[in-house]
């Protein structure tokens, strides 16, 4: 037999969709007929993970790709506090779309989350790069620059100097026979004008 005598007294719960209020078996331990409110309420009262220590959320969020990070840090402001720290972001990279897309390009440097961008590979867009774009790359603080098999000749010595001198590494790859017959009459990637205002901004 069924019965719900033993819930006379104690305090309601709102939820109608909890457990507690299933059908109880007349017969009760002592302990259970003790229990008061929602044990489902109770349960979950300390479920509070802005608790957590900052190492342990670091230490979480580690293991999460960029594009979780991204999200993470709109959760809450101290999620954010933690998330934010650059080496988490050490793999993030410039996305597939600003590679493929002028217009993606320079939304995505209208963005907050452009500052991430530790490492950048200069390598494999489908536009022609410009002194409008290198502007959006003055303000990183770049761990590493790598400038790949990339036509930049139509980027001013003055931006890309100091592009690559914002940068605390910089890798020069040269460009591919392929590349190398549409710009004949330059030899290195960057050409030699624009290897001397590097070597210039360095001496200054």
């Amino acid at each position: 037999m069924f019965d719900q005598k033993f819930e006379v007294g104690r305090p309601s719960c709102p939820s109608s969709h909890h457990t507690c209020h299933a059908l109880k078996p007349q017969y009760q331990l002592s302990w259970e007929k003790n229990l008061t409110g929602c044990f489902e309420d109770r349960a979950h009262a300390d479920a509070n993970y802005e608790k957590l220590p900052k190492e342990i959320l670091r230490e979480i969020f580690d293991y999460m790709k960029p594009s979780v990070l991204k999200s993470v840090i709109l959760v809450c402001k101290y999620w954010k506090s933690v998330a934010d720290e650059p080496a988490l972001w050490k793999d993030f990279d410039l996305p597939y779309k600003c590679r493929k897309s002028e217009v993606k390009f320079m939304e995505f440097f209208q963005k907050s989350i452009s500052s991430k961008l530790q490492n950048l590979w200069l390598e494999n867009f489908s536009f022609q790069l410009n002194d409008d774009h290198f502007k959006n790359l003055l303000s990183l603080d770049l761990n590493c620059l790598i400038i790949g098999n990339i036509d930049l000749f139509n980027i001013s010595d003055e931006y890309l100097a100091q592009v690559v001198n914002n940068s605390k590494e910089c890798r020069i790859i040269e460009y591919d026979a392929e590349l190398k017959a549409t710009n004949e009459n330059n030899i290195n990637v960057l050409g030699l004008n624009k290897l001397k205002a590097i070597f210039r901004k360095m001496e200054s």
